[in-house]
């Protein structure tokens, strides 16, 4: 469960606390680059709307070079709110059920009132 104080904190502060070396990705990339003035990565799948016919987990797919550097390089994913209603946009009644798929497994290192920030969990937690 989230803790109760992150609640009132925004995704955008918390990057702040997100070293320069760790990449980002995200499905607000313009957010990010206002906010904080550091490049970020877009999720393929919602900017391209890419409609999948099997479900998985982000960071599992080693064709996509944005999942390589999620998986491989300890990239941040940030998933703000909005990326409910973009898979909505692309899935209809299965955006729910793609979104679980998406974060399945997935560590949170952050949850705030906009959004979540999570990491591919170390090869000894899947």
């Amino acid at each position: 469960m989230a803790d109760p104080q992150h609640l009132t904190i925004s995704l955008l502060d918390y990057l702040e606390d997100i070293p320069e070396d760790v990449p980002l990705i995200s499905n607000e990339i313009e957010a990010i680059i206002i906010w904080t003035n550091r490049k970020a990565y877009r999720v393929p799948e919602i900017w391209d709307r890419t409609r999948l016919t099997q479900f998985g987990r982000f960071g599992d797919d080693p064709s996509d070079p944005v999942q390589r550097i999620f998986r491989g390089d300890g990239a941040a994913l940030i998933l703000f709110n909005s990326a409910q209603w973009q898979f909505e946009s692309i899935y209809a009644d299965q955006a729910d059920e793609r979104l679980a798929a998406f974060t399945d497994g997935l560590a949170v290192a952050f949850t705030g009132r906009d959004g979540v920030v999570y990491f591919y969990p170390s090869s000894g937690s899947d």
